[in-house]
């Protein structure tokens, strides 16, 4: 018996002096069961009580808010059945592997606290008697990250200027003609509507004698009301799309007439010019014979007198 008092005693101190040179924080029964080890009535030691302890974090420790790793150990000279860890009550992990008698049992948890504040964190062990140790307590902080802020970089503004491609709208001079000549003109409608009416739009058709001469061709029209005489300024020209060897035509939604809701009911006046390629201008008659009108307003346009005067609009 005195053999075996010799080998719990020295088992005991090895654990003893390991935890100290780990710097663990060894509980204080585990020195007092190998210097003051009682013996029992029959000559032997006293049953050693389980005892567990944590070795990281360290009492009063500061930690981030982040994963860290915690090392707890326990011991019993009669095995280890049973360890639980915690945190504020909360089980964070169990293990029922248990150890041999005299065994010291090493476990760790990475441990990932749900906020920052005040924790503590317990470890107690059960031996294979069923007896459970005391709590080995530790209390940390945790605190969060600091938080770098994203910075939002003010970019400059870009002002992208468009050079338009469009076909260069000449300058009209009505008294220019030359011997280009227009011939054959049709449109689609007499009267159409802007606000939803049908028809809301109308197709120009102009021919030319001699196409092959034509550069560019454009429709040139302004509105006069049917109340007062009142005149809108010209659109400018608009060009017109090539269609066939002679033809060019163009379609126009009421809502893209420029100044098309200016009057309730208006004269459509309109003008067809060519462009040669030396820069000769060629224009039609100007056309009064298509009324541009709001929904449910207007007349119907009579039928066009040939031996009316042609109003000018550019007069």
């Amino acid at each position: 018996m005195k053999t075996l008092q010799r080998i719990v005693k020295l088992v005991l101190l090895m654990t003893l002096i390991s935890g100290v040179v780990t710097g663990c924080n060894l509980p204080q029964n585990t020195v007092a069961l190998v210097n003051n080890a009682p013996n029992n009535s029959e000559g032997g030691i006293a049953p050693a009580k389980p005892s567990a302890w944590i070795d990281a974090p360290l009492d009063g420790m500061t930690l981030p808010l982040e994963t860290y790793e915690i090392i707890y150990h326990a011991s019993d000279p009669t095995g280890v059945s049973h360890v639980e860890l915690t945190a504020n009550d909360k089980l964070l992990a169990q293990d029922d592997k248990g150890s041999t008698p005299g065994d010291l049992l090493t476990l760790r948890y990475h441990w990932l606290p749900e906020e920052a504040g005040d924790y503590i964190l317990r470890a107690r062990e059960k031996n294979s008697a069923g007896a459970w140790s005391e709590f080995a307590e530790v209390r940390v902080k945790v605190i969060g990250a600091t938080i770098t802020p994203t910075l939002t970089p003010t970019l400059p503004t870009i002002t992208v200027t468009v050079t338009p491609t469009t076909t260069p709208t000449p300058t009209i001079t009505p008294t220019v003609e030359s011997g280009l000549g227009l011939a054959v003109s049709t449109r689609s409608t007499n009267q159409f509507f802007y606000g939803g009416c049908e028809p809301g739009s109308i197709t120009l058709t102009v021919q030319a004698n001699q196409p092959e001469k034509v550069q560019y061709m454009y429709l040139f029209y302004k509105l006069q009301d049917t109340e007062t005489g009142q005149f809108t300024e010209s659109n400018g020209g608009t060009p017109m799309t090539k269609k066939g060897s002679d033809t060019w035509t163009i379609t126009l939604n009421a809502n893209q007439v420029k100044d098309y809701n200016k009057f309730d009911s208006a004269w459509f006046i309109y003008q067809f010019i060519s462009q040669d390629k030396d820069k000769n201008l060629t224009r039609s008659k100007q056309i009064a014979d298509v009324l541009l009108s709001t929904c449910g307003g207007g007349v119907v346009v009579p039928p066009v007198d040939p031996t009316l005067p042609v109003i000018n609009p550019w007069e």
